[in-house]
């Protein structure tokens, strides 16, 4: 098993020590329930941050085809914290044992059998359309990936979505076609667009996590992944999209956070702020944490996003902005950082 850590706040001469028991602990509590699964395609990735009290532990052990299992724990003590997530692992690892294989190949291959039936209806419309939003939509393709990319990579930290299925290539591409088959329902600015390809991500990715959930235990290690007429005529057409395809680079909560320069070895209580905000949301429901980052992270209106995004009522989205803007607060204000609370510069402070 590959093992991976990553430590902030803490002294780099306690690295070799803390990997060796790491890796000491996940042979004896993780092995027995990782030994079907290859060597080679097992990753345990840690990371361990030194807090103003506690030591906190996040692990994320990636399992064949693109499972993510998540542990999160915390204590005074580093190795009870290191502990306590590995026993969690475990737990999990045993109830995966026999989940699907190959599941992602499949859905993929269903994908682009819808995105081309999408394509070809948009064609016929647009045949009869020559004004079309289509120049607009590209402009706005790099501000969409930005927030996908950002959103994707909280449902993969928590296993709401397969590490590399959806990528943010899919989803862009399917938003893209949906909203240019919308386009006699969408106002024709800047804002309305952005809004309807925002409105087309969220159900589109509340699609995905669904299906990720209910077929998650459909085929076990040991069976053998049908193979039919379909299946054979997609991989003779579908070559050339496999020689190409390049899944998402593997991006964790930590990443989206800030670092210290290279001429200092901690975080500046401001940048600590920052942190801890971005790993918080992890902990938010899906619906707060979106709220959240399109008041804040993209400038939406609570009316814009009432009506465009979610059509619901604004008082409906002005008490989940509340309830989330009161968690990310409270906790805050918990860990020592009650002076820095300014949402909007937190959360637009690693956005693009």
């Amino acid at each position: 098993m590959k093992i991976e850590l990553t430590q902030r706040n803490i002294n780099r001469d306690a690295y070799d020590s803390t990997h060796q028991y790491i890796k000491e602990l996940a042979e004896r509590h993780l092995q027995p329930h990782v030994l079907a699964f290859k060597a080679s395609e097992r990753r345990l990735h840690a990371t361990v941050e030194h807090e103003k009290v506690n030591y906190r532990v996040v692990m994320r052990l990636h399992l064949p085809p693109k499972k993510v299992l998540v542990a999160h724990a915390s204590d005074e003590n580093v190795r009870s914290a290191i502990q306590k997530a590995i026993e969690e692992l475990s737990r999990q690892a045993e109830r995966h044992h026999a989940h699907i294989s190959g599941r992602e190949r499949w859905k993929r291959k269903q994908r682009r059998q819808k995105l081309r039936q999408l394509e070809a209806e948009v064609g016929e419309i647009m045949a009869s359309a020559p004004e079309q939003p289509e120049t607009a939509l590209s402009a706005l393709l790099p501000r969409l990936e930005s927030w996908l990319r950002h959103e994707m990579t909280y449902l993969r930290a928590n296993g709401d979505l397969l590490e590399n299925y959806p990528t943010v290539a899919d989803v862009r591409d399917e938003i893209f076609l949906a909203v240019k088959a919308r386009r006699d329902e969408v106002e024709h600015t800047e804002e309305a667009l952005y809004a309807a390809m925002l409105k087309s991500a969220s159900e589109i990715l509340a699609r995905e996590v669904a299906n990720n959930k209910l077929h998650e235990d459909e085929v076990s290690l040991e069976q053998q992944p049908p193979k039919d007429a379909e299946d054979q005529s997609e991989e003779m057409v579908g070559e050339e999209f496999e020689e190409f395809y390049q899944p998402d680079e593997v991006l964790h909560i930590e990443d989206l956070t800030p670092m210290p320069g290279s001429a200092r070895q901690e975080l500046t209580e401001e940048e600590l702020a920052i942190s801890s905000g971005y790993r918080l949301m992890a902990h938010m429901p899906i619906r707060w944490r979106r709220v959240l980052t399109l008041r804040y992270r993209e400038s939406l209106s609570t009316r814009q996003i009432a009506e465009q995004v979610f059509q619901t009522t604004i008082s409906d989205i002005e008490a989940t902005l509340d309830k989330a803007e009161q968690f990310l607060v409270e906790h805050l204000r918990e860990q020592g950082l009650g002076d820095y609370t300014d949402l909007p510069r937190l959360l637009n402070a690693n956005a693009g």
